[in-house]
This record gives C-alpha cells, sequence and structure tokens, in this order.
C-alpha cells in the first residue's frame, strides 16, 4: 500500500522504522529511553579526526549541566563558535544522531559546537532547559579563550525542542543585556504552545513526531503559570526587535510546520534577516537518516549557511 505522505524516495523506505501513532511516553518509559540515549551517546561523541572536551558547569538555580565540545585539530587561530541544542520534546536526551551532526558540524563548517546537555521535564520542566541554556551562553562567553573561540561569531542552533531554545536565547540575551548572538539556525522548531495551527490538526501520524506527542511535551514541560515574557509563545512577544538573522527549516509532513512559516513571517516582517528553507517530501527528524543524499545535501545546504553567516561578521 501507497504511504499517504508523499516524502522524498531516499526517505520513504524508512517511515515505518520511526511512525509511532499514538505512543504515550510515561515517566516510565521516558526514564528508560533516556538510559539508552545515555549509553548509547558513550559511542557517538568521539571522533579521531576532532578534539573533544567535556566541561561540567553551573546551570540554573545552582545546578550542574554537561558541555560537550567539538572542534577541529590544529587549528591555531580563533573559530566561531555553534551552541547546539538537541530536540527530543523537552523531556529526552539526545539520541546518537544529535552527536553526529554536531560533529558533522565541526568539521566541515569551520566552527566549534558546543552540545548543551540541558535538563530534562518531567524532573526539570520550564524554565530550567531555557534557563541552562542561557548559562551556558554566559559561560562560553566568559571562556571564550579557553574554548579557543571567537565571542563575536557565537551562533546557536536547535532542532525540534532544541530549535525552540535556540530561538529564545536571543530574547534572553537581547533582554538581560547578555552575550551578543550572532545567528540562529532554527531546524523544524517548537515555537508555540497553543497547539492551534492547520498542521497541528493535520499531522497526527506523521513518522517521528506529531501532534499527539506535542500535546505530551507541553503538559510535561510547561506545569506553573507562565510570566512575563512568555518564552513559550514566540507568536506573541511583546517586540521582535534586535535580534539576530535566521535560518528556518519547517518540514513539509510535520505539525510543527506552520507555526515556524508563521514565525518566519512575523520576523520577515519585524525587519528581521530570514532564510525560510521549506524542505518538500520532507518530515521530522528525518536528518536522522543522515546517510542518504537527502539528508547528505539539508546538511551541506546548513554548512554554508553557517559559513556565510560567519563571514558576514569579517
Amino acid at each position: 500500500m501507497e504511504y499517504k505522505y508523499q516524502v522524498h524516495p531516499d526517505l520513504a523506505s524508512k517511515v515505518k522504522m520511526v511512525s509511532f501513532g499514538k505512543l504515550k511516553f510515561t515517566p516510565v518509559l521516558i526514564a528508560v529511553v533516556n538510559f539508552f540515549s545515555l549509553f548509547v551517546s558513550l559511542f557517538a561523541i568521539y571522533d579521531s579526526k576532532l578534539n573533544t572536551k567535556k566541561f561540567k558547569i553551573k546551570g540554573y538555580l545552582s545546578g550542574k549541566i554537561l558541555l560537550t565540545v567539538f572542534s577541529r585539530k590544529n587549528v591555531n587561530k580563533a573559530t566561531p563558535a555553534l551552541l547546539l541544542f538537541h530536540g527530543g520534546g523537552f523531556f529526552l536526551k539526545g539520541m546518537a544522531n544529535s552527536y553526529h551532526i554536531a560533529k558533522f558540524y565541526a568539521k566541515n563548517a569551520n566552527t566549534t559546537v558546543i552540545y548543551i546537555d540541558y535538563r530534562l521535564a518531567p524532573k526539570y520542566p520550564f524554565p530550567y532547559a531555557i534557563e541552562d541554556a542561557y548559562q551556558a551562553l554566559l559561560w562560553v562567553n566568559e571562556h571564550a579563550e579557553v574554548l579557543g573561540i571567537d565571542r563575536k561569531k557565537i551562533a546557536v542552533t536547535g532542532d525540534s525542542a532544541g530549535g525552540m531554545i535556540a530561538a529564545t536565547l536571543p530574547y534572553m540575551t537581547r533582554d538581560r543585556k547578555g552575550p551578543k548572538i550572532l545567528f540562529q539556525m532554527l531546524i523544524y522548531p517548537v515555537i508555540d504552545s497553543k497547539i492551534i495551527t492547520a498542521s497541528m490538526e493535520e499531522f497526527d501520524d506523521t513518522p517521528v513526531w506529531n501532534s499527539n506527542l506535542t500535546k505530551q511535551m507541553w503538559k510535561y514541560y510547561v506545569t506553573t503559570k507562565r510570566s512575563k515574557p512568555d518564552y513559550t509563545s514566540l507568536l506573541t512577544m511583546e517586540s521582535y526587535l534586535g535580534l539576530p538573522p535566521l535560518y528556518i527549516e519547517p518540514q513539509e509532513f510535520d505539525c510543527l510546520r506552520d507555526e515556524a512559516l508563521e514565525y518566519a513571517k512575523i520576523l520577515e516582517n519585524s525587519q528581521v534577516q530570514v532564510q525560510c528553507n521549506l524542505v518538500r517530501g520532507s518530515f521530522h527528524g528525518a536528518d536522522i537518516f543522515f546517510k542518504t543524499e537527502f539528508v547528505k545535501n539539508l546538511l551541506l545546504n546548513r554548512i554554508s549557511i553557517l559559513k556565510e553567516a560567519y563571514n558576514s561578521n569579517e
């Protein structure tokens, strides 16, 4: 039987592997998945072509978070930096693919990648993730010399929930007069907590992620009354002034598609420099199949975007 969504041929044979339907993430299942992810990451982190260092730093409310730093070997000058926030609905750890992509960026974009293990719901609900992220940004800026990075060329990226963290940081550092962010690269990001777009209604059975899982995500992540500014609803921020340029990459068959497209329009109308690339034939998380030509081309495009952003500040 033909698959109901017209995904790219490179991905067509993969969709059954990552279609979870009405899966319910109980706290027990979350713990099991995160234990497995932690185990697999032990084999995914290191690469003979890169320097890999780990730092345990102070996060939100003096908790501890882990940073993994990937940098090219034999580099004798300060490099740009890329803070990377993994996806996972704010309650799942980054999978092995998150590390593979981080290493790919480090090798090919001439950048030092800082992978941030922010704390997760349900134990650590909003605002732990974004506050941990902000503490990581402060730490990276303060330790630029130790890391061998150029603090004038700090960019942020993330996919899914990590995309929302990356999108939120520019507001936080703007409002708190913190370190400047040069560029943001948002990959099929979570943008808004209202869950009211047409794509949310349409895509309740798409591969990897769907509106059913999105509802579970918000239930786990936001457990208290939110204050102003509301960093869970970026479509209704009071001001979009002073944000860095961004590249945003929604996927055609993704429940998060429409909120990302709407966000791009809002920022464009607010005079923010935006590159929006709606990826046809793709779905949320398709880049886990990084060995396909389709995904390789996506990643190479992101590399070009990053290099252009870094070079704009020469």
